[in-house]
């Protein structure tokens, strides 16, 4: 749970003030119907990933930003294996989003897939950084570190695919189906937690 927050939600974890953001927690963030709806047809697309959605929103101008107040209560998966099942989906949907709506040819799309070690690397670096300053007791470090190291590998997995791929006819659907069900993917002591 903690791996997933980490690698997923990292710099958001932390209590911040009102601010400008050049991007606000995916799932988690609130936009304006009238500008949503402007899109037309391309709303579909741009609500696949968040991503996408808000750069489209920042290219044609508009600005986000954190709320002093906000916060929210996120269910993360919390068994292993459903857990990196979840990040591949995720980054693969991602990716090919990406790709798509900035329009990259193949050769970028390669250079980006056969880039994957490196993107692992970087994300459990930014990963790392994240999980010590966060000075969290509850952290188990010995356990923690080697399931980031994990994840990180599978989302740049996930993200070579979709950059060589694209979206694959059955990429949003598992996606969704680790995003809305929940109790599935958490371990049974935490699924009553869930219900209150």
């Amino acid at each position: 749970s903690w791996c997933d927050a980490i690698l997923c939600y990292g710099s958001f974890l932390q209590p911040a003030g009102a601010r400008p953001a050049t991007h606000i927690p995916w799932h988690n963030s609130a936009y304006r119907r009238e500008i949503l709806l402007s899109f037309g047809d391309r709303l579909d697309f741009l609500l696949q990933a968040d991503s996408a959605l808000q750069s489209a929103l920042a290219r044609q101008g508009y600005r986000f930003s954190m709320a002093a107040q906000a916060s929210t209560e996120h269910w993360n998966s919390s068994v292993l294996r459903h857990q990196l099942i979840a990040l591949f989906w995720g980054n693969r949907l991602y990716a090919a989003n990406r790709a798509t709506l900035d329009n990259w040819g193949f050769p970028r799309r390669l250079l980006y897939a056969i880039s994957w070690p490196a993107i692992a690397a970087l994300r459990l670096w930014r990963a790392c950084r994240i999980c010590f300053s966060l000075g969290d007791r509850r952290l188990r470090y010995s356990t923690l570190l080697p399931v980031l190291a994990a994840g990180a590998c599978v989302a740049a997995a996930g993200e070579a695919c979709g950059h060589l791929f694209g979206l694959g006819p059955h990429t949003l659907r598992r996606r969704c189906h680790y995003e809305l069900n929940r109790t599935l993917h958490v371990t049974p002591s935490e699924v009553a937690m869930l219900a209150e």
